[in-house]
């Protein structure tokens, strides 16, 4: 008699022993079924690494093969999989960030952030964010970049720091950075060349910076930049001296053969076209400058003789798609939409882009409206405002600037700080006089971020230029003036401005002293310092101010206040 019971092991085998010879073999069949499945959660542990690994390489194969084929769509769908599978592995963000930069996306900006987050806390890596940052009209992106390091400024620190500045309005920062620059490094044409474009904007040393900008045609790498900022300020100026000067030496000996100035402009342009093809940047500048002067069309027809113009993963590519669609040429501008030059946009959504445009180019403006109204509501579907941004950019360069309202008021609706957005409605609103529409857009800018100071001066100009004389500031810019900082040149002008509305010429004109000299490059702060001065009774200062035309980014009133001026000084 057994004193104990039967083990599992007895149990299992009595078991057996009554079973068929076909449920025995389902029984083991289980067993090793259940062995295996346990056998496999170590093992998946152990190759799951190896699996996700060899998943991100493949992916990044793919590619670079995707690149090199020129299938960018496949490209962003690879890099998208690789980061997914990978979000915390530096190559995989290295890697992404060379590709979107290359093809000129905005998430561009992501990748060098995360690289950032991850520990790739170098120099270098700031200031490509930063440089990337501006490219895609973020500013304050870039500012961020550049305070977060902890090192001894440098030359490239300078000049970025710089180009922020201007970018952020202000140009105080941007002479202050830019001496410093020099100050490293007096020879370097670069810091002589951004420099001088500053300075041609402040009467005190506008001399100074022409005869900079004039030695810096001898050289070959700031030939076609320099000429260009001389004939700008030129026509600005009506300065036909300089312009002479350019143009001939330019052309060098050949000037005296030609009958007349259109050819011998002709001849002038071809030689500059000439010399810009060898520099992207200089290509895009000679290009710009086509359409400032109403060439447009040649402008277009001269870049698509370039080798990369079309080429979507090219520096040029965004500037032809942008010329093609000035110029109503949708068979240039719609494969390199398809490709995303100028960000990105489902394929049915460029059709319908593509077809509002042509729609307005035949005159059919309601049915465009309609299916303009189709492209906006499909890419507002996207989890991102990219594609809304998109569009926007292909309104403001295409037939009908209006159409580019929609999307930029839906990019505010979900992000009331997007900051591109707000700066593009805000320069719409500003050409086309809506002083109500801009009095909301600058309420609302103001409600959501408080210390814009850019918003804040357009707020307070259009209060000073308001024909109501009873009229006070909204709650927002009442708010945001009370918190700004009291020695900011901002803060110091909108004081001045509401000092002057009020009358009190010479409270308004020692506040206006404070403002740095620098300020006055940008032509608001021009225009308000001349009023200034003629109600203080300084009229050779004021003519001095009054000296350029009135700028187009000056409100309507602030335009005719200006002829008013003039008119007065006479």
């Amino acid at each position: 008699m057994r004193l104990l019971p039967p083990s599992w092991r007895e149990r299992f085998e009595s078991y057996l022993t009554r079973l068929s010879a076909g449920e025995r073999a389902r029984v083991g069949g289980l067993v090793v079924l259940v062995a295996c499945a346990i056998l496999a959660i170590p093992a998946w542990k152990l190759l799951s690494p190896v699996w996700r690994d060899w998943r991100v390489n493949r992916a990044l194969e793919q590619a670079s093969a995707s690149a090199e084929a020129g299938n960018y769509r496949a490209l962003l769908l690879h890099l998208q999989r690789a980061s997914q599978l990978a979000p915390s592995n530096l190559e995989v963000w290295s890697e992404t960030a060379g590709y979107l930069s290359a093809l000129g996306q905005p998430d561009t900006l992501v990748a060098y952030e995360n690289l950032l987050r991850l520990g790739q806390n170098d120099v270098d890596t700031h200031y490509q964010l930063a440089r990337e940052a501006l490219r895609f009209d973020s500013p304050e992106r870039a500012r961020d970049a550049l305070a977060s390091l902890q090192s001894t400024p440098d030359l490239t620190r300078h000049q970025l720091t710089a180009a922020v500045a201007l970018r952020l309005n202000e140009p105080w920062v941007a002479l202050a950075e830019l001496q410093a620059a020099l100050a490293l490094a007096p020879d370097n044409p670069e810091v002589r060349y951004n420099l001088s474009v500053l300075q041609l904007n402040l009467p005190d040393a506008h001399d100074e910076a022409q005869a900079r900008l004039l030695d810096l045609r001898h050289n070959a790498d700031y030939v076609v930049r320099a000429s260009v900022a001389l004939l700008r300020d030129a026509g600005r100026q009506r300065d036909a001296t300089t312009a002479s000067t350019v143009i001939t030496g330019l052309v060098g000996d050949r000037a005296n053969t030609y009958p007349d100035s259109d050819q011998l402009f002709a001849a002038f342009l071809q030689t500059l076209q000439s010399r810009a093809t060898t520099q992207p940047t200089d290509v895009a500048t000679v290009a710009r400058w086509m359409v400032e002067i109403g060439r447009v069309d040649s402008a277009l027809e001269w870049i698509t003789t370039l080798p990369t113009a079309t080429d979507p993963s090219a520096e040029l590519a965004p500037l032809t798609a942008e010329l093609a669609l000035r110029a109503r040429r949708l068979d240039v501008a719609a494969p390199l939409l398809m490709q995303g030059t100028l960000g990105p946009l489902a394929p049915e959504t460029v059709v319908l882009a593509l077809a509002a445009q042509e729609q307005l180019r035949m005159n059919k403006i309601d049915r465009a409206q309609f299916t303009w109204s189709d492209a906006v509501t499909q890419a507002n579907a996207a989890p991102s405002v990219a594609q809304l941004r998109t569009l926007a950019r292909i309104a403001a360069t295409g037939s009908n600037n209006e159409l580019s309202l929609a999307p930029l008021q839906s990019i505010l609706k979900r992000d009331p700080t997007d900051t591109w957005a707000f700066t593009t409605l805000l320069g719409h609103f500003t050409t086309t006089d809506r002083r109500r529409d801009l009095q909301e857009l600058l309420d609302e800018r103001l409600l959501h971020q408080p210390s814009d100071l850019i918003a804040l001066q357009w707020a307070v100009r259009l209060h000073a230029t308001s024909p109501i004389k009873s009229a006070t500031l909204s709650d927002p810019v009442s708010r945001a003036l009370s918190t700004a900082p009291a020695d900011s040149p901002v803060t110091l002008f909108c004081r001045a401005l509401l000092v002057q509305r009020q009358h009190h010429t010479s409270d308004a004109a020692a506040i206006w002293q404070q403002v740095p000299a620098a300020a006055l490059t940008l032509p608001e702060f021009r225009h308000w310092g001349a009023v200034i001065a003629v109600a203080a009774g300084d009229t050779a200062t004021a003519r001095l101010l009054l000296a350029d035309p009135p700028s187009t980014k000056l409100l309507n009133a602030e335009r005719e206040q200006h002829l008013q001026l003039l008119r007065q000084l006479q």
